[in-house]
């Protein structure tokens, strides 16, 4: 093995070992994400039928946020909002669905999608003018036709022994 190839091995196995002792270290220092007061080898005492399915609160801006207890959205600072359940399940990330005390006060209202070309009328103040450095013509090849023009639009400054054509 060369030189290069040897220092580059080095540099990626001390990289690797850095990131694994970096994620080990995180693991333990960081704060564990369950909710505060919760233990997580305490055993149940309730029987299946007795326990109730916990309420789950989310931010509502931030609708990923979602936690086994009331507190605030760690993102924005707002309250949390409890998490309304039905039974439908997931219906999928394009589909929403919303009480009916909520649809009223949304007014949600929805119209067939039309292929149609757009109408508007704009008043606008202004004159209307072409461009004529893009104004151009044809001519047929005959002696003393003009093959350039150097003054092409109105208004350009020209000045004694200067050339128009």
């Amino acid at each position: 093995m060369s030189m290069n190839r040897k220092s580059a091995l080095f540099v990626v196995g001390i990289g690797a070992a850095a990131l694994l002792i970096g994620l080990g270290l995180g693991r333990y220092l960081l704060p564990s994400t369950s909710p505060v007061g919760s233990d997580a080898t305490s055993i149940s005492t309730e029987s299946p039928a007795d326990s109730v399915v916990p309420a789950i609160w989310t931010c509502s801006m931030h609708p990923q946020i979602q936690q086994p207890a009331p507190g605030k959205c760690p993102i924005c600072g707002m309250d949390l909002i409890p998490l309304e359940q039905d039974g439908a399940g997931d219906e999928g990330p394009r589909t929403m669905s919303m009480s009916e005390s909520s649809h009223a006060l949304a007014d949600i209202q929805t119209t067939l999608v039309q292929r149609d070309l757009p109408v508007a009328q704009l008043r606008l103040v202004g004159e209307l003018g072409y461009d004529e450095t893009r104004e151009k013509s044809l001519t047929a090849r005959f002696p003393a036709r003009i093959d350039t023009l150097y003054v092409n639009f109105t208004g350009i400054q020209v000045k004694r022994g200067e050339h128009m054509a």
